[in-house]
């Protein structure tokens, strides 16, 4: 079973509901674990001293930036991912 065939999706009813949740799924749980990884950065010695030792403000400044940052990415990757394919979404 092919996902297209002529630009139409041969999935319908309950497995596309299927597959939409299986994806959504998976983003957000991947969401969640960079979540925990930036956590981790943020309270490594490494990040703090190449940070300058930054006050807990400017930590949640840069934690906060990190998400602003995937918003933006994901909409620019939906905006131009068709016009310069996958190749140029993933340079």
């Amino acid at each position: 079973m092919g996902l297209l065939w002529n630009g139409h999706s041969s999935v319908r009813g309950k497995a596309l509901v299927a597959a939409i949740t299986s994806v959504c799924s998976s983003g957000f749980l991947l969401f969640g674990y960079d979540q925990g990884v930036m956590s981790g950065v943020i309270v490594s010695q490494n990040f703090l001293d190449l940070m300058g030792n930054p006050n807990s403000s400017l930590t949640g400044a840069i934690s906060s930036l990190y998400d602003v940052g995937a918003i933006f990415g994901g909409l620019a990757c939906a905006v131009f991912g068709e016009r310069i394919g996958r190749r140029g979404v993933l340079m």
